[in-house]
């Protein structure tokens, strides 16, 4: 049987981005662990029957002291657990994931590009995105490592510094959603317009610009539209602050929802949704 790890950043990324994979894979015949940083989700990930590493991790964190404590650690699990293929997903866990595998001689690598995020932002000027391009090119110079990319922009910024070749590239779609859960259903015929946001509240998500948007229309159409934020404050270092959110939403006409779990109700509920993020997504 052969061990696969699956790491993510984070505990409730894996569950809304990787968890069926995870499982399709385990009914496949793999012995498949979660590596990933417990926020409270563990449970959750445990009770689909997945074994899970807690991983010392600040996904947003650039303070190099930390993040080669992060190296260290996987370095050190890939070398005690000796997995047959790892499979890292988001930047940060592939600079120091597949760091950490090259020099542990895992066997199979297969790195999931899924947003550039703020290491690649304008403007980042941190010791870590100074050796991103450098670590990456070396930790990614072996012939077992695929990258998966889900646009030509992030595929063509590997190529470009020379971090891959050409034939390590594989570019899909996207992550796809399940369809038997996400399916057709027609808009709300009565009461207000929904405009409907989903995201972390970071200023790269476009947050403010959505609400700009909505300030300049609020004396045409304020009564017949509504607009919705949904989700949560972030660790980020452009996360918007609660205190920002409550000064410009009245919780009528502009309303922030925090983060919910009932994202799919929502969708079924609106008329428009609106994604006018310029941050680095996948």
């Amino acid at each position: 049987m052969y061990n696969l790890f699956i790491v993510v950043n984070v505990d409730w990324f894996f569950l809304s981005h990787r968890k069926d994979i995870a499982l399709t894979t385990q009914k496949s015949g793999y012995n498949v662990t979660i590596v990933t940083k417990d926020t409270g989700k563990k449970k959750d990930i445990e009770a689909l029957g997945l074994k899970v590493i807690d991983l010392p991790m600040n996904r947003s964190g650039q303070n190099l002291l930390e993040e080669l404590h992060t190296c260290w650690f996987l370095y050190h699990l890939y070398r005690r657990e000796n997995p047959d293929i790892v499979h890292h997903v988001g930047l940060k866990t592939i600079l120091w994931g597949t760091l950490a595998a090259k020099l542990a001689n895992v066997h199979g690598i297969v790195n999931a590009v899924s947003g550039l995020g703020i290491f690649f932002s304008e403007g980042n000027r941190s010791v870590i995105s100074k050796l991103l391009p450098k670590v990456l090119r070396f930790s990614h110079y072996r012939n077992n490592v695929a990258v998966i990319f889900q646009n030509d922009e992030d595929k063509s910024l590997f190529l470009k510094y020379q971090i891959i070749k050409e034939s390590q590239a594989y570019k899909i779609k996207g992550s796809g959603v399940d369809l038997n859960q996400y399916n057709y259903t027609p808009e709300p015929e009565e009461g207000k317009i929904k405009v409907l946001l989903t995201a972390r509240m970071i200023v790269e998500k476009g947050i403010f610009i959505l609400i700009d948007s909505a300030i300049k229309l609020r004396e045409q159409y304020q009564g017949k539209v509504q607009f919705l934020l949904c989700g949560g404050l972030d660790d980020n270092p452009m996360a918007i602050k609660e205190s920002e959110l409550q000064a410009v939403c009245d919780g009528k006409y502009i309303k922030w929802l925090g983060y919910r779990t009932d994202v799919l109700d929502l969708l079924k509920g609106c008329h428009i949704v609106a994604f006018p993020s310029y941050y680095k997504e996948g």
